[in-house]
């Protein structure tokens, strides 16, 4: 059964409306019209809230677990931390960074990132960026991140795969960022070793939609373009 009937079926066993389910996760109800019609998925951000709105797992609400493993099964005591933000995961993919965690594997050497001060005045994407994929939520930790006197550590204790997770989903343009090994030295050491790793490409994320604006440049490109042919 896919997302879109299970989410339909266990609104119905909730004896939920759509405008409930609405309500309970913060969004319109045309949204969740949408959602159950298959004319479009919840972004991540929007999986926890249904999850809790039905109380169920996000494995389960996708089709990817047995009805055993819905939430009223599931043991507390078993939890999974995410190897890059360190934020407690139940199911397949970390709902705070969106590292997947399944079948995920350490091995290798240990890295770390640091940093050395902000590129940026845009202050405020730095720390929500440092916030979502390093997990650092502390006002004074982020606010010592914006002073570019010293260098500060970002995440330690990263395997190859977490490290280049977050590294790539940081953008260099607002934070100067140094891969180094991490063989468990004292932090002051930690900081100033040789880098070991290129910094990868920064992902840019879309936004969910190009906006107005960005259709007014689509069709001034298109018709520029059949103008010259």
């Amino acid at each position: 059964m896919d997302f879109r009937e299970n989410l339909t079926r266990l609104r119905l066993e909730k004896h939920m409306t759509q405008m409930d389910l609405a309500e309970a996760t913060g969004v319109s109800l045309d949204v969740v019209v949408q959602w159950e019609n298959g004319d479009s998925e919840p972004p991540i951000k929007d999986l926890l809230s249904i999850s809790e709105a039905l109380d169920v797992s996000v494995d389960f609400l996708l089709g990817k677990a047995e009805k055993e493993d819905t939430k009223e099964s599931e043991d507390p005591g078993e939890v999974t931390l995410c190897p890059c933000c360190g934020r407690e995961v139940k199911g397949s993919i970390c709902l705070a960074c969106e590292f997947p965690v399944a079948g995920y594997q350490s091995r290798g050497p240990k890295y770390a990132i640091t940093s050395l001060g902000v590129y940026s005045a845009n202050t405020n994407d730095t720390k929500l960026q440092v916030m979502k994929y390093c997990g650092i939520t502390e006002e004074e930790e982020l606010q010592a991140l914006l002073d570019g006197s010293t260098r500060k550590i970002l995440k330690r204790g990263l395997s190859d795969v977490a490290v280049h997770w977050i590294a790539s989903r940081i953008d260099s343009s607002l934070l100067c960022l140094r891969i180094v090994e991490d063989q468990g030295e004292p932090e002051e050491e930690l900081v100033n070793k040789p880098v070991v790793m290129e910094t990868p490409k920064y992902i840019y994320k879309k936004e969910e939609s190009i906006g107005i604006g960005g259709v007014i440049l689509i069709v001034v490109l298109t018709i520029i373009v059949l103008s010259i042919f």
